[in-house]
């Protein structure tokens, strides 16, 4: 690949509760600003990673 994406912002995984000036991705049970997807399919959820992070990447949270 000549390319690959980066998240523009630090980036915390398997969390479960938002911190302060946090964008929370969402799955299964864990709600968020935005969701994987909500019933834990992990194809789903895999289709709209990168979704979610560009979209998290768009949000001005941090100070």
């Amino acid at each position: 690949m000549s390319s690959h994406y980066m998240p523009g912002e630090p980036l915390r995984l398997e969390a479960i509760d938002r911190r302060d000036n946090e964008w929370l991705i969402g799955f299964g049970p864990i709600a968020g600003d935005v969701s994987l997807f909500r019933s834990g399919n992990l194809a789903k959820a895999a289709a709209r990673l990168f979704e979610a992070l560009h979209r998290a990447d768009a949000v001005d949270v941090l100070p």
